[in-house]
């Protein structure tokens, strides 16, 4: 497997670095390589002149056909596309793309790999951790947790998955520097283990928070969507009973003596959230992002609290 780095402080033509990442990695994808993972993103304070926003950085898992430096030579390209202009070392950019490890080959010649730095780096380590679990330096042989571990608490903050979007919605503490997410997309999935079904659930809880439903959890200013996963991360609620009202909000009611002459059939539990009989079955290998957009646009439908802490603009 090949791991790459991808950082950015600078959004160029785009809403936020957050945006641009995730441009950055659809771009990837259609490269001369295959996407196999894709880390949450992770908010480092800059490494370099003064001045400099924060980055945004994240780690992906690819195969590819490319050699080191055909590979490379992809990547830079990538970059450019981005508006990447190399003027100042360690200066801002709009992403840099960088590879970390190579197959765990070892190599000095034209190209250093793995990345000389990649051990002092937790911007790199804690997302590289998030896909790649059992990963080890191809020099020393260290395992991740230990690398990790050598390195002091620093400036590296997960973000969570539904502050990921082009309107940019954040947290930040009272230095402007981006905290540590309470839950994630993946605190929830040993409670909802199918991602489609998790973005039904989730979604139809926030719904029903607009309509003015109790929050079973302290809001603090957390969108209605983000409220929805901490209830089920915490186990606030019972998903399977958010599932069954939501089958039933879909179901209509026939009569049996005049049925109507255009019946919408009820749509059963597998129907909705995929399993292997469902057309939805791919919809379970749903990434992060993909449940992002999934939770954002199903919630941007429903009509908004009246003095409830519901959604806003």
């Amino acid at each position: 497997m090949i791991y790459l780095a991808l950082g950015s402080n600078l959004s160029g033509a785009f809403a936020s670095s957050e945006a641009l990442m995730a441009a950055a990695m659809t771009r990837l994808s259609q490269a001369r390589m295959r996407v196999h993972a894709r880390s949450p993103l992770y908010q480092t304070r800059p490494i370099g002149p003064a001045g400099q926003a924060a980055y945004v950085n994240a780690v992906v898992a690819v195969s590819s056909n490319l050699a080191p430096l055909g590979l490379l030579a992809e990547c830079h390209a990538i970059e450019a596309e981005f508006g990447r202009h190399r003027r100042v070392k360690w200066g801002p950019r709009t992403l840099d793309i960088d590879i970390l490890d190579y197959r765990q080959q070892i190599c000095h010649h034209r190209i250093d790999l793995p990345h000389p730095r990649l051990a002092q780096r937790g911007f790199v380590l804690q997302p590289l951790r998030q896909i790649a679990p059992a990963w080890r330096h191809p020099v020393s042989g260290r395992h991740i947790e230990q690398l990790l571990a050598d390195l002091p608490n620093g400036d590296v903050s997960r973000l969570f998955a539904c502050e990921i979007s082009v309107k940019g919605i954040h947290k930040t503490n009272n230095l402007g520097v981006y905290t540590m997410a309470r839950v994630t997309v993946e605190d929830c999935v040993d409670k909802v283990t199918n991602r489609f079904e998790l973005v039904l659930v989730a979604s139809h809880r926030a719904r029903g928070m607009s309509a003015g439903a109790e929050i079973l959890v302290e809001r603090d200013n957390d969108k209605n969507p983000v409220v929805a996963l901490r209830e089920i991360a915490e186990e606030k609620l019972i998903p399977s009973e958010i599932r069954e009202d939501l089958v039933s909000s879909l179901q209509k009611q026939i009569d049996i003596d005049e049925p109507d002459e255009e019946v919408i059939m009820p749509l059963a539990g597998p129907q909705v959230f995929g399993n292997e009989e469902a057309p939805a079955e791919n919809m379970a290998e749903m990434s992060e992002d993909d449940i992002l957009a999934a939770l954002q646009s199903m919630e941007a439908a429903a009509p908004k609290d009246s003095g409830r802490g519901g959604l806003s603009d």
